[in-house]
């Protein structure tokens, strides 16, 4: 009946000097006869509540006298509550959990103090923990725990405040979302890969090449390519090497060992630019990078120092990759065209 209730005791240690006078109005008096209730033991009771056992028989003992009826039949192990006890608890249970809920809301709605921050490692590496840090010499009192990247649903669980994922989640049930890039990603390789192997015109040409792929916990292997909305086969590579990072996955392809479809060409402009990595088949692209900054609504709704930090990162992520993202079009476009002028 009360498995969904959690009983908490923590703010209570004033009932070890309580004077024994209308307990029925103090909340952890009832606290007391719920979590009795619940065990059906005296003992345990006040091991939960970090009180004398003695303590705890005496508060249940004067709330029965102010209420004027038996509350426990103590006649029985376990003790078992009597039908007007079962009737309080039933009517007192969820009064109790919505003042929890309402003392949690207040009192954390400005209380932040600590936010926990994912990104994929490339950028934390490259941008965020920059801007992280960037925001809390702004904000003294508010500290941050960055960590590896993280999915919708971890956010969605609680397990990060916030994070930044770069795909469009399916459900996006009780989740902020705030867009701030969207990318295509040509495949890259370098002139000597192309040399010694061919350069592949199809999908179906992939079969006779080496593929670089990444796989994080946000982005399972590419399989499938798009040219003006059309879908390719699944691929299939002669051998793969997969990685986790988009730096490793930079040394990989600058290295000569294969085709990449995964690498952000934002991570290789210079080397693009003077030709060290070119794109091939052109048209062919994977799902493009759909960046966002992701908060659960129930924690920006508590607390106007996580909204305002997740928008902040937003924008500035927003105003720092759009002419990125023109840019890297642009010198991708020219290596295109450059290769079919050769």
């Amino acid at each position: 009946m009360h498995q969904g209730f959690h009983l908490n005791f923590q703010g209570y240690s004033h009932m070890r000097n309580m004077v024994m006078a209308e307990l029925r109005n103090d909340l952890a008096a009832w606290r007391i006869l719920l979590a009795a209730v619940r065990t059906g033991s005296i003992r345990e009771t006040a091991l939960q509540a970090d009180l004398p056992a003695a303590k705890v028989s005496r508060i249940i003992s004067e709330l029965e006298r102010e209420l004027g009826f038996e509350l426990l039949d103590r006649s029985t192990r376990p003790m078992k509550p009597t039908p007007s006890c079962r009737d309080l608890v039933e009517g007192m249970t969820p009064l109790l959990a919505g003042f929890d809920r309402m003392w949690e809301h207040f009192s954390k709605k400005e209380a932040m103090r600590h936010v926990s921050f994912a990104a994929p490692i490339d950028l934390c590496r490259l941008y965020f923990s920059a801007l992280v840090a960037k925001w809390a010499d702004a904000h003294p009192g508010i500290t941050f725990d960055i960590r590896p990247e993280a999915t919708a649903d971890d956010v969605r669980n609680g397990l990060v405040d916030v994070a930044v994922i770069n795909y469009v989640p399916l459900d996006a049930t009780g989740l902020v979302l705030r867009r701030y890039n969207s990318s295509r990603t040509p495949l890259l390789a370098t002139p000597e890969y192309i040399r010694a192997h061919g350069a592949p015109s199809s999908p179906e040409d992939l079969a006779q090449h080496t593929g670089l792929l990444l796989e994080t916990v946000m982005h399972p292997p590419t399989q499938i390519l798009k040219k003006n909305g059309a879908a390719s086969p699944i691929l299939r590579w002669k051998e793969v090497f997969t990685t986790h990072d988009q730096m490793t996955l930079r040394e990989l392809v600058l290295s000569s060992l294969g085709i990449t479809v995964d690498l952000y060409a934002g991570h290789v402009l210079p080397e693009i630019r003077r030709g060290r990595l070119v794109p091939i088949m052109p048209g062919w692209r994977r799902e493009p990078w759909q960046m966002s900054v992701v908060t659960r609504w129930e924690d920006e709704a508590r607390s106007k120092a996580l909204s305002d930090f997740a928008a902040y990162v937003a924008l500035e992520a927003e105003a720092t990759w759009a002419p990125i993202r023109e840019e890297t079009n642009r010198v991708v476009e020219e290596a295109f065209r450059r290769r079919l002028r050769s």
